[in-house]
């Protein structure tokens, strides 16, 4: 077990290092996305949104934070895996 551990820690090491450079454009892009989606608001006709319009922009919100929060998580584990690199 301790074996396969180090083995997988090993690879993600060599898949870090050549897909490393594409993290913080990923990263940039998540961010671009969860801005998007937080800064999103429903056009409705009438006087009121229905009930199904503010679920569904409630839930939108919802994703962005999370979307948000997985970027803060990738960056705080890329800069505990690799100091010189922090913001």
């Amino acid at each position: 077990m301790r074996h396969d551990v180090r083995k997988n820690n090993h690879q993600l090491d060599k898949e870090n290092c050549s897909f490393g450079w594409s993290f913080p454009v990923l990263s940039r892009a998540q961010r671009s996305l969860a801005a998007s989606l937080e800064s999103f608001h429903f056009e409705w006709i009438g006087n009121n949104q229905t009930d199904d319009e503010l679920l569904i922009a409630q839930s939108v919100q919802e994703f962005a934070r999370l979307i948000s929060s997985i970027e803060d998580e990738r960056d705080r584990f890329v800069s505990e895996k690799n100091p010189a690199e922090a913001k």
